[in-house]
């Protein structure tokens, strides 16, 4: 496709794909069945013996509303959630952006401004670089 569009072609390496969880009937018997795409694994269980879902404590329930994404099918609370979630990325993107464009307008303190800027990108990507190792060896991340 890329080819035939003029754009150069590449290799391209899956290295990890989400699990594909449903249920089946057999024989009048219910299975989870769990397939993994890139491995081409499939494993099932009968459905009688899965786990039941842990309580939703607060911290769940809040970890759960920061993690949650897409929009649902259906209208409803879950979708007015998402919908929240779009605008106020919105509103806070718009946000920095007017206060740049503010800030370079005060030549008195652009220079000053430049600075802390420069520091909070380091600062993040020290950040974001560190947590990164952090997961990554602990296994969380994944």
């Amino acid at each position: 496709m890329l080819a035939s569009l003029g754009w150069p072609g590449g290799e391209v390496a899956v290295t990890s794909v989400p699990d594909l969880i449903f249920k089946m009937r057999d024989r009048g018997k219910v299975w989870e069945v769990t397939y993994n795409a890139l491995t081409g694994s499939v494993r099932g269980r009968p459905a009688e013996t899965t786990t039941t879902a842990e309580p939703l404590t607060v911290r769940r329930f809040l970890t759960r509303l920061h993690t949650t994404h897409g929009y649902p099918s259906e209208v409803g609370g879950r979708w007015a959630w998402a919908v929240i979630v779009d605008v106020m990325a919105f509103i806070m993107l718009f946000w920095a952006m007017s206060g740049l464009f503010m800030w370079w307008q005060l030549r008195a303190v652009r220079t000053l401004g430049i600075l802390v800027v420069l520091l909070s990108f380091f600062a993040a990507a020290w950040m974001a670089w560190s947590m990164y190792g952090f997961l990554a060896s602990t296994g969380r991340g994944m």
